[in-house]
């Protein structure tokens, strides 16, 4: 027997793994719409020399789906830590399994996400403008305010090039001394 259930973004991330573990769509589409934004900005972190940005994304949300059905609440670990670290724990992989890649970034760039991760209100904050992004933009140049921007849209350094004419060591230097700037603001 079929039963409708009417999910909304109020709901917690724990209830809707519940659901989606008991086959509710709904509740997965739920999920997966609040953490696309967050795997966004866990593959910005990397800058990856022959994996594309987006398939690291898709790779994080392929272990986000993982996540959802392999979660236990017993673990005294919220949904949100235990994803993340999924997500960004599969894109570390993927990265290391290419042979040819350097990952550019430390992991220490990213290490702040996990620990900090707080899903619904990253999701508010950007919506009205306020949070992270306010204190950081102050303290950054035009071109690595440009930069930075174009990275969190998920755009590939080469992508970044060709919009601004400038040469990938430049585009990199730039996303490096944002991110420094970013860690002392917080």
């Amino acid at each position: 027997m079929y039963i409708s259930m009417n999910f909304s973004d109020t709901d917690s991330d724990e209830s809707l793994v519940f659901f989606a573990n008991e086959g509710h769509s709904r509740a997965i589409d739920l999920l997966t719409a609040r953490y696309l934004p967050y795997a966004k900005k866990i593959a910005a972190c990397f800058t990856p020399q022959t994996i594309g940005r987006q398939d690291l994304v898709q790779i994080g949300l392929l272990s986000f789906l993982s996540a959802v059905t392999t979660f236990r609440t017993d673990m005294h670990s919220s949904f949100a830590t235990y994803a993340g670290t999924c997500m960004q724990n599969a894109m570390i992989s993927a990265l290391r399994k290419d042979s040819k890649n350097a990952v550019a970034s430390s992991l220490a760039d990213c290490a702040h996400l996990t620990s900090t991760i707080d899903v619904q209100q990253q999701v508010e904050d950007a919506m009205t403008g306020t949070g992270f992004l306010e204190k950081l933009f102050p303290v950054l140049t035009a071109w690595e305010r440009q930069v930075l921007l174009l990275s969190m849209e998920g755009h590939s350094v080469s992508e970044i090039q060709e919009a601004t004419g400038r040469d990938a060591k430049s585009i990199y230097n730039a996303l490096q001394r944002a991110r420094a700037k970013a860690r002392k603001c917080l």
